[in-house]
């Protein structure tokens, strides 16, 4: 996007070139363009990617719970005791028990089925 407004293309030849609404391109420049000081009103991809990527990195990451983890980790476990191989345990025996889902087999069954026949082919 840098290099489109450099060329003095306008947003809405930007948004079309990209493939999206000309709301998202004034979303994405409007915090992220300097406001004074040397370079004012300058879009800068540099700092976007810098900013993103420490976004990613101080975000806190959420993930779902499925009933079949919880059965071992209920609520309020605290995570910071729980050891490698405590997880590497449960993630056996969540592997190896039957799922309806696929047909009463095992998961890793069904895993090295679909392995082979990605080899194969």
């Amino acid at each position: 996007m840098g290099r489109l407004l450099k060329s003095d293309k306008s947003k809405k030849e930007i948004a079309m070139t990209i493939g999206v609404d000309r709301s998202t391109i004034y979303r994405e420049l409007k915090p992220n363009t300097a406001k004074r000081g040397i370079g004012a009103k300058e879009y800068r991809p540099a700092k976007v990617r810098q900013k993103a990527e420490l976004r990613h990195k101080t975000k806190p990451k959420f993930f779902s719970f499925t009933a079949d983890i919880r059965r071992f980790f209920p609520k309020k476990t605290d995570f910071t005791k729980i050891t490698v191989q405590q997880v590497n345990c449960v993630e056996k025996l969540i592997n190896a028990r039957l799922v309806r889902k696929f047909n009463y087999q095992t998961p890793n069954a069904v895993f090295l089925q679909k392995l082979k026949v990605a080899l194969i082919t």
